[in-house]
C-alpha cells in the first residue's frame, strides 16, 4: 500500500486512469459500432427484400390470369357468336399476349425462391409439386379449386411477409369466382388444407 502512496505510485495512477478510461471507451465505441453495423446490414437486408417483393403478390395473380386465359377465351369463343376469322383473331391475341407466360412464371418463381419467407416458398414449393403430378391430366374440381388456392396463398403470405397486413382469403374468391356460394365449402375445405399441411399463419384460414 506503501507504493501507492509515493511519488512514484501516484506517478503510475495518474498514468493508469486515463488508460483504463481510453480503454474502456474503446471498447464501449467497439461494440456500439459493431451493433450499429449490424443493424445497419439488417436494415439494407430488409430494404432490399421489399424492394425485390414489392410487386411479388400483384405478380402472383397476374401470373394466374394469364394461365387462366386459355380456359377463359374457349369459353368466350363457345358463347360469342364469332365468325371463323375472328375466332382466330381472337385466339392469335390471347397467345401473344401470352407469349412470355414461361419467362414470366421463372423470374416470378425465382424472385420468391431468392427473396421471399420459408413460408412463402413452402407454398410455392407445395404449389408446383401439385402442378407437375396434374401435368396432362383433367384435375377434378377439389383440385382444380386445391391449385387456385396455392395461388391465392402464395399472394396473401407475401402481402403478409411485406406489410404486416393479413387478409382472410375467402375474399379474393368473393371477387373472382362467379359461383363462390355454391363452391364455398370447396374452396374454404381446400384453402385451409394447405394451412394446416404447411403450418402457415392461422390469419390465412378461409372462414
Amino acid at each position: 500500500m506503501g507504493f501507492w502512496k509515493s511519488d512514484l505510485g501516484r506517478t503510475v495512477i495518474a498514468a493508469l486512469i486515463p488508460a483504463i478510461v481510453s480503454f474502456v471507451g474503446f471498447v464501449s465505441t467497439y461494440i456500439a459500432m459493431r451493433r450499429n453495423f449490424k443493424e445497419e446490414l439488417q436494415k439494407q437486408k430488409r430494404n432490399l427484400t421489399l424492394e425485390k417483393m414489392s410487386t411479388i403478390p400483384y405478380d402472383v395473380l397476374q401470373l394466374y390470369n394469364h394461365m387462366m386465359d386459355p380456359i377463359i377465351m374457349e369459353k368466350i369463343v363457345q358463347a360469342a357468336k364469332m365468325t371463323k376469322r375472328e375466332e382466330n383473331e381472337y385466339r392469335d391475341k390471347v397467345k401473344k399476349g401470352n407469349s412470355n407466360l414461361i419467362t414470366e412464371m421463372r423470374e416470378l418463381y425465382n424472385r420468391v425462391y431468392a427473396y421471399g419467407s420459408d413460408k412463402a416458398i413452402s407454398i410455392l414449393a407445395s404449389m408446383q409439386k401439385l402442378n407437375y403430378s396434374n401435368i396432362g391430366i383433367e384435375p377434378d374440381i377439389s383440385t382444380r379449386y386445391r391449385i387456385i388456392a396455392h395461388y391465392i396463398l402464395l399472394a396473401t403470405q407475401i402481402k403478409y411477409d411485406i406489410t404486416g397486413d393479413i387478409i382472410n382469403p375467402l375474399m379474393w374468391y368473393e371477387i373472382n369466382i362467379t359461383d363462390f356460394e355454391k363452391m364455398r365449402d370447396t374452396i374454404i375445405g381446400e384453402n385451409n388444407k394447405i394451412v394446416e399441411e404447411l403450418k402457415l399463419n392461422s390469419g390465412l384460414i378461409a372462414k
